[in-house]
Protein backbone atom coordinates (compact mmCIF):
# COMPACT_ATOMS: atom_id res chain seq x y z
CA UNK A 1 0.00 0.00 0.00
CA UNK A 2 1.33 3.41 -0.89
CA UNK A 3 2.23 5.55 2.10
CA UNK A 4 0.10 8.48 1.04
CA UNK A 5 -2.90 6.15 1.33
CA UNK A 6 -1.80 4.48 4.56
CA UNK A 7 -2.29 7.26 7.10
CA UNK A 8 -5.69 8.50 5.87
CA UNK A 9 -6.81 4.90 5.50
CA UNK A 10 -5.91 4.14 9.12
CA UNK A 11 -7.71 7.27 10.26
CA UNK A 12 -10.76 6.36 8.17
CA UNK A 13 -10.81 2.85 9.61
CA UNK A 14 -10.29 3.92 13.21
CA UNK A 15 -12.85 6.72 13.36
CA UNK A 16 -15.93 4.58 12.63
CA UNK A 17 -14.64 1.98 15.07
CA UNK A 18 -14.33 4.67 17.70
CA UNK A 19 -17.86 5.87 17.17
CA UNK A 20 -19.42 2.41 17.38
CA UNK A 21 -16.96 0.68 19.67
CA UNK A 22 -17.96 -0.60 23.06
CA UNK A 23 -15.28 -0.74 25.74
CA UNK A 24 -12.60 -1.97 25.70
CA UNK A 25 -10.92 -0.03 22.94
CA UNK A 26 -9.83 -1.77 19.74
CA UNK A 27 -6.17 -2.43 20.57
CA UNK A 28 -5.01 -2.67 16.95
CA UNK A 29 -6.75 0.56 15.93
CA UNK A 30 -5.23 2.32 18.93
CA UNK A 31 -1.78 1.01 18.05
CA UNK A 32 -2.09 2.16 14.46
CA UNK A 33 -3.32 5.62 15.38
CA UNK A 34 -0.72 6.14 18.11
CA UNK A 35 2.06 5.14 15.70
CA UNK A 36 0.76 7.66 13.20
CA UNK A 37 0.45 10.39 15.83
CA UNK A 38 3.96 9.69 17.12
CA UNK A 39 5.59 9.80 13.68
CA UNK A 40 3.63 12.81 12.49
CA UNK A 41 4.56 14.66 15.67
CA UNK A 42 8.23 13.88 15.01
CA UNK A 43 8.26 15.16 11.44
CA UNK A 44 6.00 18.14 12.07
CA UNK A 45 6.20 19.16 15.74
CA UNK A 46 4.26 22.39 15.20
CA UNK A 47 1.08 20.36 14.52
CA UNK A 48 1.73 17.83 17.28
CA UNK A 49 -1.40 18.83 19.23
CA UNK A 50 -3.55 18.47 16.11
CA UNK A 51 -2.21 14.97 15.54
CA UNK A 52 -3.06 14.01 19.12
CA UNK A 53 -6.64 15.11 18.43
CA UNK A 54 -6.84 12.21 15.96
CA UNK A 55 -6.91 9.91 18.99
CA UNK A 56 -9.84 11.67 20.68
CA UNK A 57 -12.68 9.77 18.95
CA UNK A 58 -10.97 6.49 19.70
CA UNK A 59 -10.25 6.97 23.40
CA UNK A 60 -12.37 9.86 24.67
CA UNK A 61 -14.86 7.67 26.55
CA UNK A 62 -12.30 5.17 27.79
CA UNK A 63 -10.97 5.05 31.33
CA UNK A 64 -7.20 5.50 31.51
CA UNK A 65 -6.83 1.99 32.94
CA UNK A 66 -8.47 0.47 29.84
CA UNK A 67 -6.26 2.51 27.52
CA UNK A 68 -3.14 1.44 29.40
CA UNK A 69 -4.30 -2.19 29.33
CA UNK A 70 -4.84 -1.96 25.56
CA UNK A 71 -1.30 -0.62 25.11
CA UNK A 72 0.09 -3.73 26.82
CA UNK A 73 -1.59 -6.16 24.41
CA UNK A 74 0.09 -8.02 21.60
CA UNK A 75 -2.47 -6.70 19.08
CA UNK A 76 -1.51 -3.11 20.01
CA UNK A 77 2.23 -3.82 19.77
CA UNK A 78 1.93 -5.57 16.42
CA UNK A 79 -0.21 -2.81 14.91
CA UNK A 80 2.04 -0.06 16.31
CA UNK A 81 5.18 -1.72 14.96
CA UNK A 82 3.66 -2.47 11.56
CA UNK A 83 2.61 1.13 10.98
CA UNK A 84 5.85 2.47 12.48
CA UNK A 85 7.86 0.30 10.11
CA UNK A 86 5.92 1.57 7.10
CA UNK A 87 6.43 5.16 8.22
CA UNK A 88 10.17 4.60 8.83
CA UNK A 89 10.58 3.35 5.27
CA UNK A 90 8.98 6.46 3.83
CA UNK A 91 10.77 9.70 3.06
CA UNK A 92 10.14 12.69 5.27
CA UNK A 93 8.24 14.40 2.45
CA UNK A 94 5.97 11.37 2.05
CA UNK A 95 5.28 11.28 5.78
CA UNK A 96 4.59 15.03 5.92
CA UNK A 97 2.13 14.70 3.02
CA UNK A 98 0.41 11.68 4.57
CA UNK A 99 0.15 13.45 7.92
CA UNK A 100 -1.35 16.51 6.27
CA UNK A 101 -3.89 14.22 4.58
CA UNK A 102 -4.78 12.67 7.94
CA UNK A 103 -5.42 16.11 9.43
CA UNK A 104 -7.52 17.09 6.41
CA UNK A 105 -9.56 13.89 6.72
CA UNK A 106 -10.20 14.66 10.39
CA UNK A 107 -11.72 18.07 9.62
Amino acid sequence: MKLYLLVPWCAAVALPLAVTAEPPVDEAALGEMEAIVARCGQVNPTDSAKYKELLTPLISDMPDADIEAARRTEAYRQAYEAISEQLRKATKDEVVAACADALAANN
